[in-house]
């Protein structure tokens, strides 16, 4: 709530349980525990109405406004634009140095980082490709070949990486179009459509779930299961 008066007399419109003094043009907390000038740097400070961020949240914003531009931008690794944004945000102060690499220890990132593991292993064994070949033969039509491809792609997503399977199918699917003479982006997003479907029928499906889950043990006490 904003106090629309003119600061002087304290008369003007007023919103929520907020109100201001007679004659001090100053806010006065009804409700909401007493707001001191140490408030203004956690929530901004209230000046002739209007809400200022804080320095911190300046900051902040100005680091992630720079980091989505490093990453569009794509002429630098990703992990190491997140890396040194990482390490600057510490430097600002705005985390504490003993909680800068706490997320590295974070279950979900393991449980990421093995299923990605294991989505790699597949795809270097050749397991994936001579399944997959067995399906991908140009001489059949088109939307039972749109058919056949989703639902492979929606069960290897179920099982390993969802961008893992898309990355593998992608490949065969340009070379079954190729083959058939006919243009690759009639299968294309029907094959991505079915990856993302695919992800979401199990818990490894895509990074995400895996996330949801975490977050669910911490709060609930119980994570998702496998097939929730």
């Amino acid at each position: 709530p904003i106090w629309l008066g003119n600061g002087l007399t304290g008369r003007g419109r007023t919103s929520g349980s907020r109100r201001p003094k007679a004659d001090s043009g100053k806010w006065v907390d009804r409700g909401f525990g007493p707001c001191n000038p140490s408030c203004g740097r956690a929530s901004g400070t209230w000046r002739n109405g209007t809400s200022i961020m804080s320095t911190d949240q300046i900051l902040l914003f100005g680091i992630l406004i720079v980091l989505f531009a490093m990453l569009v931008w794509g002429r630098v690794r990703y992990d190491l634009v997140a890396f040194v944004a990482l390490l600057v945000t510490v430097m600002a102060g705005l985390i504490a140095p003993e909680d800068a690499f706490h997320g590295f220890g974070h279950p979900a990132v393991v449980i990421i980082a093995l299923v990605l593991i294991v989505s790699r292993g597949l795809m270097n064994s050749g397991a994936v490709e001579f399944i997959a070949r067995f399906v991908t033969r140009p001489d059949r039509a088109l939307s039972t070949h749109i058919g056949i491809m989703a639902v492979v792609g929606a069960v290897l997503s179920a099982i390993i990486n969802n961008v893992a399977a898309l990355a593998l199918l992608m490949s065969l699917d340009m070379d079954a179009a190729r083959k058939a003479k006919r243009a690759v982006s009639l299968t294309l997003m029907p094959l991505s459509f079915g990856t993302i479907l695919g992800g979401m029928i199990t818990l490894i499906g895509t990074p995400p779930n895996i996330v949801i889950a975490q977050y669910r043990q911490d709060v609930l006490g119980e994570p998702y299961s496998m097939f929730d």
